[in-house]
């Protein structure tokens, strides 16, 4: 009986797993609610990145980016993709991404002939993004239907060596991660003449089109004249030179003054005429 009675109560602690470890029970809601599928990491703040930009009067690095010629994919030094003269060299976070789509890149589309007129050789936008991705973005902004006058040239830095060989990289947030800093960078003969940033993937004002426009815009020189004289200051002069003339006229009645009055009041009235169409 005994023997009975203690296999009896065995096989019921057995099945009700009486001696099986506590375990803390955890709702499938809770495990599989958003905060556990990290939606709080949506809200991360952006990663600092510590680079040392490059500086100006520095020569471009040494590094390949991929370009588009003729179809084909090529990586060539960024130094060659440039070539010689003075370049733009146009930093954006990313292909199809907003403000680049429908900003910045347009921008640089509509001012190329300005800035072409402006000295510019080259201008040249590039991204992290692969070969691939660059290249039906070019399609899409209507760059291969563009004259050969103001192409764009679309450059892909998929590992991102040369931007941050420039020290332009920056953590743009979930979701994105990191990616080429907006900026743009003026180069002559492959030496850094002229750098612009902007901050974030939102941001872009320094870096535009238009700010290259006005920074390569030769200031205004403003003449210089001793008399900067109209055509009523020129009468004045005229007029005050006869009563010098006059005033110092030794004995002879003012002859010396009548006789050159003429003179006098013609080359005022061409003075006048002049200073009119300046």
């Amino acid at each position: 009986m005994k023997a009975i009675f203690f296999s009896t109560v065995f096989t019921f602690l057995a099945t009700t797993r009486a001696f099986a470890p506590s375990r803390k029970v955890v709702p499938s809601i809770i495990r599989c609610g958003p905060l556990h599928m990290g939606l709080l990491s949506r809200f991360r703040k952006k990663k600092e990145i510590k680079v040392d930009p490059i500086k100006i009067g520095s020569v471009l690095p040494e590094i390949d980016v991929q370009t588009l010629s003729d179809g084909e994919i090529v990586a060539v030094p960024i130094r060659e993709a440039l070539g010689d003269g003075t370049a733009i060299l146009v930093g954006m976070p990313g292909a199809f991404t907003t403000v680049c789509t429908k900003m910045h890149l347009p921008g640089y589309i509509e001012n190329a002939n300005k800035l072409f007129d402006l000295g510019v050789d080259k201008i040249a936008a590039i991204t992290t993004n692969d070969k691939f991705v660059n290249r039906a973005w070019a399609k899409e902004v209507g760059l291969e239907d563009l004259d050969e006058a103001s192409k764009i040239t679309i450059l892909s830095d998929g590992d991102g060596e040369l931007v941050k060989e420039l020290g332009m990289v920056e953590d743009m947030g979930f979701g994105v991660g990191v990616r080429s800093k907006r900026f743009a960078l003026i180069v002559q003969d492959g030496v850094v003449s002229r750098l612009e940033t902007d901050e974030g993937m939102e941001e872009c004002e320094n870096t535009t089109a238009e700010n290259m426009v006005e920074i390569l815009t030769p200031p205004k020189v403003e003449e210089e004249n001793v008399f900067a004289l109209n055509g009523t200051g020129a009468i004045f002069l005229a007029v005050a030179a006869l009563a010098l003339l006059g005033l110092f006229s030794h004995g002879d009645g003012g002859s010396t003054a009548q006789s050159i009055a003429p003179t006098i009041k013609k080359e005022a009235a061409d003075f006048a005429m002049l200073q009119n169409y300046r």
